[in-house]
């Protein structure tokens, strides 16, 4: 996916509530990096035309279906601002 390239060509941070998040539900920003880059953008979710920076809904597939990350595009930095597990805890 070409936007999908374009995220990880930034500088990829991620925001306090998002390595909250990640130790919160126990997801490694190794799953992450791996939504972003095979995961699917949901553009009914996103705001493309969000000035200065466009934020992008991204799924995860397969085996990483369950979790779903905002991230912001800005001119140099991909930031991840939000990660969620579908998956509720047991």
């Amino acid at each position: 996916d070409r936007m999908l390239s374009i995220i990880r060509s930034k500088e990829i941070v991620f925001s306090d509530a998002a390595l909250k998040s990640l130790e919160d539900k126990k997801i490694d920003t190794m799953q992450i990096y791996g939504i972003l880059k095979s995961g699917k953008i949901d553009f009914s979710k996103s705001l493309v035309k969000n000035k200065p920076c466009r934020k992008y809904h991204i799924e995860g597939v397969k085996e990483l279906q369950h979790i779903y990350v905002t991230v912001e595009l800005c001119d140099s930095t991909a930031t991840v601002l939000q990660v969620e597990n579908l998956v509720k805890d047991e």
